[in-house]
This record gives C-alpha cells, structure tokens and sequence, in this order.
C-alpha cells in the first residue's frame, strides 16, 4: 500500500484521525493557514504569524504563542527529508466543548499540521521561473459580505468551494469573484490586483474576501519598484481601464494574468513583481530546521 500523500500531526503528534467532536469540524469554529515550505525554510512567516494573530484575535481565541507554534512546525519538517517545495497547512480549532454554537469560555486549541507536496512546482529552481500567464472567467458564486469575518481565512470556504467547481472541465486556471454590491473581490483562491500607470492598486477587503499573506506582505515591495500602492472598492470597469492584472497567494506567489473575457492585458511590469517577490521570499524566509 502506497503511503498517503498527505500527513497529519495533531498538537505535534502524528494522527490521522480527528474527534467528530471537534469544533473546527461541527462548526468550522477555527481559522488556517497554507505556507510554501522548502529545505527547512519557511516563506514569508511574518505574513503568516500576521494572519494568525489576526484570526485568533478576531474569533476570540486565545492568544498563541509564536515560539510554541514554530517549535511544533520544526518538529514537522525536522521528521522529513524533503528537498522538494511542500505545502505546510495549520489549522487551528478551538478544540471540543461548548452547548451548540456557544463556544466554551477557556477552549483548548488544538493545532492540526499537514503536509503535502506542491501542486505545481517538483523542485525549487522551478520556483525561479516566469509563470505562464493566466485566462480569467467570471464565476457566478459570489463573495459573500460580512465585515465581521471580511478578510478572515476561517474554515468555512463553501463560497470558494462552489467557485472552483464552476471551473471544472473549462480550461480556466482561475476565475473572478465579485460580491452581492457588484464589487470584484478577488479570484477563486488568490488576491486580485491591477497595474494603472504607476500605481497597483488591490480591492477594499473590509466587506467580503481574504485577505492573502503575499498581499499583506507586498506593500513594500510595490514601493521599492517606484509603484503607488492603493486598496480601494473595483469594479469590473477597473479591469478594462488596467494595463496588467495579476493574481497572487502563498503557494505560487505571482501570477500574472494575460486575459480576462475579451480584454488582453500586458504582463512585463508584473513579471518585475514576480521576481522582486521571489528575490524577497528567498531572502526573508524562516529558516526553522
């Protein structure tokens, strides 16, 4: 038997099962994220530590500690020999208790890890490459509006869910989401961003979408390349008046975007981007075993 290509450790123990019991799966009472790992080294943590921060703040969970937390993904990735670019998922559920939606007022955290490989690169030089430039469709599943959660990666992804499918079988790598107001959001698992003159400019994430940890860290990065950066409400007309739109999240970072319907876009100042976020994610990122 083969093994899985998926492994799972539970507070630091590897586990393939989980209590039906538990909160993150009666509820999705819990939050993740996904980070490129790669030699021991984890990119672009300070992204990520930021969301979880965030989320736990938000949801009312208890406050986690960095130092703890890493020591439980080192202990992960010191078990493996993998040269290979992987996928690090933590998932973290505020655990079993509670009558009904009401939580339990002292929770028990419990951090679940996976690993897997990357779904698209094999190696690490391959990370380096140009990406093939990206055909966007509109999908009908919309983002739901919620300022509560807005911005939140928390367990309940079923807008996505219903998105990708749209996808299935059309050729699209990707498709546009927009919200209930006619607001483009983001795509189905990554930021959106357009490129107008000398300024990128993200959509306003305060009533609907996720807010991605390569968008919270590009900033700088946008202004050491002489850009203005702009978060603000798009539409779909913003995409006709842009000269280059690209895509990012954790796993593939870049990406850009060469056709969105009938509208063809530009992609060198975007492949700069690319590059700069790659020269930065090889330089900053957390070496932990």
């Amino acid at each position: 038997m083969s093994k899985p290509t998926t492994r799972t450790w539970v507070n630091g123990q590897a586990c393939s099962t989980i209590s039906l019991l538990e909160r993150a799966f009666q509820y999705g009472d819990g939050f993740f994220t996904t980070m490129l790992v790669c030699q021991g080294k984890i990119y672009n943590w300070s992204g990520h530590w930021f969301r979880i921060e965030q989320s736990a703040l938000r949801l009312g969970f208890p406050k986690l500690d960095q130092a703890q937390t890493l020591e439980q993904l080192a202990g992960v990735l010191s078990e493996q020999d993998l040269p290979q670019p992987q996928v690090l998922k933590l998932i973290v559920s505020r655990g079993q208790g509670g009558v009904g939606y009401q939580p339990p007022s002292d929770p028990s955290i419990n951090l679940v890890v996976q690993l897997s490989p990357h779904p698209v690169y094999a190696t690490s030089e391959e990370m380096a490459k140009q990406p093939e430039p990206l055909q966007l469709k509109r999908c009908d599943s919309v983002c739901g509006i919620n300022p509560q959660l807005a911005g939140l990666k928390h367990l309940n992804r079923l807008e996505n869910v219903l998105a990708r499918a749209e996808l299935a079988d059309t050729g699209f790598a990707e498709g546009l989401m927009l919200n209930a107001n006619q607001q483009v959001i983001c795509a189905t698992q990554s930021n959106l961003f357009l490129i107008q003159g000398k300024e990128v400019i993200t959509p306003d994430l305060s009533q609907s979408g996720v807010a991605g940890t390569t968008r919270h860290t590009l900033p700088q990065i946008i202004k050491n390349l002489g850009l203005t950066w702009c978060e603000r409400i798009v539409r779909l007309e913003d995409l006709a008046q842009a000269d280059e739109v690209f895509l990012s999240n954790a796993l593939r970072g870049i990406m850009p975007v060469a056709k969105f319907e009938e509208q063809v876009f530009a992609v060198e100042r975007t492949f700069e981007i690319q590059q700069a976020w790659y020269e930065w994610q090889q330089n900053n990122a957390k070496q932990v075993v």
